[in-house]
């Protein structure tokens, strides 16, 4: 038999993988590690590292392809365990013989657990097991009891059902991207500059093999492509013969593949995976292949032409035909076929440009070889968005005259962008001299408008507008919107109205366009142009406009009126009403929730954060963070990374808030709040290059840096906070609600073992506890004398770990008159502190920050009856407290009551009296089908759940 149960020597040029050695060290409290990776990830090298370093006894058992049944596991076994220690062959040795049957994973596991050591055994490519053997070997982890472990590698499909273990909290996965090389390991490999170690990551997307290939010293010869080959010789034929016509997607699926008109074997996926071939699962049957595994697959299918031209046009129309016009541009281009390619990017292109989804535009436009003049000039825009400034003036000089109107525009937007505003004026005169059509004299007409607003020229704007701009036609929608437009940005004042009959011609675009446009296309740009290039705190025309009587509350509005409602807060923000910004905002998400409108709610709700951060909040403030849902939307995720950056400097983390900040600062979303990124970054005395356009002179912007900082520092100092060791408290900030997270000083706590966390968690709850109270409660009152044992690793784990977060503490658990408890310089925030104290007040304000904390259910994964207990109690105290509150409220008909029953439904999805209070504020509202959805809704999830209908007082009430 040619398995081998020696753990392996060092290879001649192997790279320590600390980081990978690190994370495992971190993962002793799982009984069950999986390394799961396609081939060449070096999971066998990780793990003979770990089995050379560790001070365990470890039986490493290698299985081939003729030792996967049980009776040769536990053969192989109990002989690997007897060589790893002389107390194990004591315990172990004559207990099983190669002829004897197989010996039960059970019997096997309490001969483990007799003895003192805490064992450590290793099944590479646990892949090859057969059913039973893995059923056995889940079996024996189930038996065994705390301290030992069991670490496999395979590829990511096995027999072994690793799901169930994993949801269960016996075992973690260390996949593809925890194994993959860092610019560092790789320039260990290659001996490489860090520029070439980063090239090198970049281009083998840090697959370990492929880097080790591509070293000086190895044959040129050699190569990913020479290994892909040996992996798919191994493969059925069948399976073998259609891999080429996969390498057009980008994405593989096997509902996609067949959409695209291929004939495919029932599990070709899983065999794909357990032959080891490099695909990255991101779930739901969909994987990415590696770049070298589609470059070797695309140099198969092109050694029959009409075969790539036939599947390459399958493709592309199959995502065409199912909605992504994205990778159908792609695979046209990958095609050769340029035209088609270019004729779709044009059609495809206004959707992700109206988003402000520059990278995506750059993502398609750049995969061009050649682009011609109409896209380049996109493509130019595009650079220029995404502070790529010197590339697109590059592009932007290489346009012909015949888009000299496009590339003089282009000009004029990248030096105002970089405040060469004499160049931006003089290419814009440049322009006029390209101008083609009514369309084009305006667009540039109105740039010249921005361009000297933007310059503080704001008496020569207003000329220019009303010499070329106020008498334009207004039969033509577009040229009326966009003067409206800029009559908004360049007449800020109310007085204005009457002479410009802006309040008639905003009615006039209501009525003819609906709120939705109206609002998107003028009124949101037109205040927040006005407000962010002026800094101003009258409120313009449309302001004015905005604040008759009714207009915002008409139901047709639906979420137009969360935006332009979130748009005045963002006026009286801007004009230091903090106050008046609060009350708006707080409207403007009470509409967003009311029509479900996502990005709405995030936007209000990561202003209302903002705001708490202004006032010195910052536990009111991470809670609103904590219920910002990722949508996606670069908009979105700008303002989370800001507000991230901004609780990481109020957790005094300096570094994390610069990573932050300069992500929201580079992200290619045209926003204010990469501006107020850029400016906190400056503030915080951050000086390194960040691609981000630079903003204005705004007087507005200085001073909402200058607040947040004063807010950071009560002493009015304007750097940002850093670390120091005399203070005498030091902040812990603490998550219990769907997860367990510590942080001592604004530095996450890693707990390295789950015993550890839970002392943690039980003395942040409890407080000072007898070590009886922390066994009997730990350990399920358990009297075995190890359980001792094990509560003093557990303190000296914590102690550890807690110290490593802030060495400034020298005792962080303390030990005094028989009680243990975390040091009295410790200041607790719970989150959980928050239930109980709106349990008490039973106000809005109160709730809404106890359930933006309640994320889910305390402490989960616990499952101690200690935990159990708390875990019901806060769950009913909140319930208890929203309905309380929802009583109260509930004839106003004001929304906080709708909003208190909403909260108990995501808490308890079946809760009746919740379901009964908002159908009768739908009710008692004029909403009589908003409350039969609610009521159907409710009938299907109990019948579903308890076999049985509402009760009658719910079904009366719909009568």
């Amino acid at each position: 038999m040619l398995t081998n149960t020696a753990i392996p020597r060092p290879l001649r040029s192997e790279v320590r993988r600390t980081s990978v050695l690190e994370h495992l060290a971190e993962l002793r409290d799982y009984p069950l590690v999986a390394l799961l990776a396609p081939s060449g990830y070096g999971k066998t090298t990780v793990l003979a590292q770990y089995a050379r370093e560790t001070d365990r006894p470890v039986a490493w058992i290698r299985l081939d392809e003729e030792a996967t049944d049980v009776h040769h596991v536990t053969t192989l076994l109990v002989g690997a365990l007897c060589r790893a220690s002389e107390a194990l062959d004591h315990v172990l040795g004559g207990t099983h013989r190669p002829e004897d049957p197989a010996l039960d994973a059970r019997v096997l596991a309490g001969h483990l657990n007799a003895t003192e050591e805490h064992v450590l055994i290793v099944l590479d490519q646990a892949g090859r097991l057969s059913e039973d053997g893995g059923r056995w070997i889940v079996r024996l982890i189930e038996h065994l009891r705390e301290g030992h472990q069991v670490f496999i590698s395979g590829y990511p499909s096995m027999a072994m059902p690793l799901a169930r273990l994993v949801a269960s909290g016996q075992a973690t996965v260390v996949a593809q991207q925890r194994l993959a090389f860092t610019a560092d390991e790789v320039q260990a490999l290659t001996d490489g500059t860090p520029a070439e170690a980063a090239a090198l990551v970049e281009t083998c997307g840090g697959w370990p093999i492929a880097v080790a290939l591509q070293r000086r010293d190895r044959p040129s010869l050699l190569g990913p492509a020479q290994l892909i080959a040996e992996i798919v010789a191994d493969l059925p034929p069948a399976i073998r013969a259609i891999l080429p016509d996969l390498a057009p997607c980008h994405v593989w699926s096997d509902g996609f593949m067949r959409a695209s008109g291929m004939a495919l074997h029932g599990d070709w996926l899983e065999q794909l995976q357990r032959c080891g071939l490099p695909l990255t699962p991101l779930g739901e049957g969909v994987f990415v292949p590696h770049r070298h595994l589609l470059h070797w697959l695309r140099a198969q299918l092109e050694q029959d032409p009409q075969r790539a031209r036939h599947r390459y046009q399958a493709v592309a129309a199959a995502y065409q035909a199912t909605g992504q016009p994205l990778h159908a541009v792609r695979t046209l281009v990958d095609a050769g076929n340029l035209d088609e390619a270019e004729s779709l990017a044009g059609t495809w292109l206004a959707g992700p440009w109206a988003r402000a989804e520059y990278r995506s535009v750059l993502s398609v436009l750049l995969a061009f070889p050649v682009l011609q003049p109409p896209l380049r000039s996109q493509c130019a825009y595009a650079l220029i968005e995404v502070g790529r400034a010197d590339e697109a003036r590059a592009m932007l000089f290489s346009l012909p005259d015949e888009v000299g109107f496009h590339r003089e525009c282009g000009l004029a937007l990248l030096c105002g962008r970089l405040g060469e505003y004499a160049a931006s004026l003089a290419h814009l005169h440049s322009a006029r001299t390209f101008v083609r059509g009514a369309e084009e004299e305006a667009y540039l007409a109105g740039l010249q408008v921005f361009s000297l607003v933007s310059v503080g020229r704001r008496a020569e704007a207003e000329r220019f507008y009303e010499a070329h701009l106020a008498s334009l036609p207004s039969s033509d929608p577009w040229q009326e919107t966009y003067r409206l437009y800029l009559n908004l940005l360049v007449l800020p004042l109310e007085a204005r109205d009457a002479r410009t009959g802006v309040t008639d011609r905003l009615t006039a675009l209501l009525q003819r366009n609906g709120p939705q446009d109206a609002v998107r296309t003028v009124i949101l740009p037109g205040l927040l142009d006005a407000y962010v290039l002026t800094g101003r705190a009258q409120v313009p025309a449309a302001g004015q406009w905005l604040q008759q009587p009714g207009l915002v509350q008409a139901e047709e509005w639906g979420a137009a009126a969360s935006e332009l409602l979130r748009a005045q807060g963002d006026a009286a923000l801007i004009a230091g009403d903090l106050n008046g910004a609060d009350r708006l905002y707080g409207q403007a998400r009470q509409v967003a929730s009311e029509t479900q409108f996502d990005l709405g709610w995030n936007q209000t709700t990561g202003r209302l954060a903002d705001l708490c951060f202004l006032n010195g909040r910052p536990d009111e403030a991470a809670a609103h963070v904590r219920q910002i849902t990722r949508t996606g939307h670069p908009e979105d995720e700008t303002l989370l990374l800001y507000l991230q950056g901004v609780e990481a400097l109020w957790h005094r983390d300096p570094d994390g808030a610069a990573r932050a900040l300069r992500a929201a600062a580079e992200t290619d979303i045209a926003s204010v709040y990469r501006w107020r990124a850029l400016h906190l970054l400056r503030a915080a005395g951050e000086h390194g290059e960040v691609r981000c356009p630079p903003p204005p002179a705004i007087a507005w912007l200085e001073a909402l840096t200058a607040t947040q900082l004063a807010a950071l520092e009560p002493a009015g100092n304007t750097a940002a906070p850093a670390r120091t060791a005399a203070a005498t408290e030091v902040p812990v900030n603490v998550v219990t609600f769907r997860r367990l997270e510590v942080r001592v000083n604004g530095v996450v706590v890693h707990f390295p073992f789950a015993k550890a966390a839970e002392l943690c968690a039980y003395l942040i709850v409890h407080g000072p506890s007898r070590r009886e109270e922390i066994v009997d409660a730990l350990w399920n009152g358990s009297s075995d004398a190890r359980h001792m044992d094990y509560f003093r690793v557990a303190v000296r784990r914590l102690r550890l770990a807690l110290a490593e977060a802030d060495p400034t503490v020298t005792n962080p658990v303390t030990y005094q008159g028989g009680h243990y408890a975390l040091a009295e310089s410790y200041a607790l925030q719970r989150d959980f502190d928050r239930v109980t104290r709106a349990a008490a007040q039973l106000d809005l304000s109160s709730l809404q920050v106890a359930w933006a904390a309640y994320e889910g259910d305390f402490l989960p994964t616990l499952d101690s009856p200690w935990a159990h207990d708390w875990r019901a109690e806060y769950r009913e105290q909140l319930i208890r407290a929203s309905l309380t509150f929802a009583a109260r409220t509930d004839r106003t008909l004001d929304g906080s009551a709708a909003e208190a029953f909403r909260q108990v439904l995501r808490i308890d999805r079946l809760n009746e009296a919740a379901y009964h209070g908002l159908i009768r504020h739908h009710l008692n509202g004029g909403e009589r089908e908003v409350a039969q959805h609610l009521f159907q809704r409710y009938a299907r999830l109990i019948q579903e759940e308890y076999g049985v209908a509402p009760a009658a007082a719910l079904q009366q009430l719909m009568h």
